[in-house]
């Protein structure tokens, strides 16, 4: 029975995937489409400049991670001094807002 379910939700998923694509390619907002307006979007310098430096950054961790004929630079990291032990004059004690703790009843002579 969970199976049913299961292959029921996905359908509708793919339905509602498979509407919005139509809606997205059919439908008009104001002279365009919703298609036409990305694709006017994407055809712009700025994005075009972006998807060069993409590409570039893609190449880059390409020859990185496969070993390509260049070598990325590389430097070494800093790491910082981590002391053994703690400084004799470092006293670790709760900080408290409090006074003293008055449930404590004290015997008067």
């Amino acid at each position: 029975m969970r199976v049913v379910f299961t292959l029921g939700r996905r359908a509708i998923d793919v339905t509602v995937l498979l509407l919005a694509v139509y809606a997205l390619a059919v439908v008009p907002l104001g002279r365009r489409t919703g298609l036409e307006h990305l694709r006017a979007i994407l055809h712009t310098r700025a994005a075009r400049d972006a998807g060069r430096e993409l590409e570039h950054a893609a190449e880059r961790l390409g020859q990185r991670l496969l070993g390509g004929s260049e070598p990325a630079p590389r430097g070494k990291p800093e790491v910082p001094v981590i002391p053994r032990r703690m400084p004799r004059n470092a006293i670790v004690t709760p900080a408290t807002s409090e006074g003293p703790d008055a449930s404590i009843e004290t015997e008067v002579h």
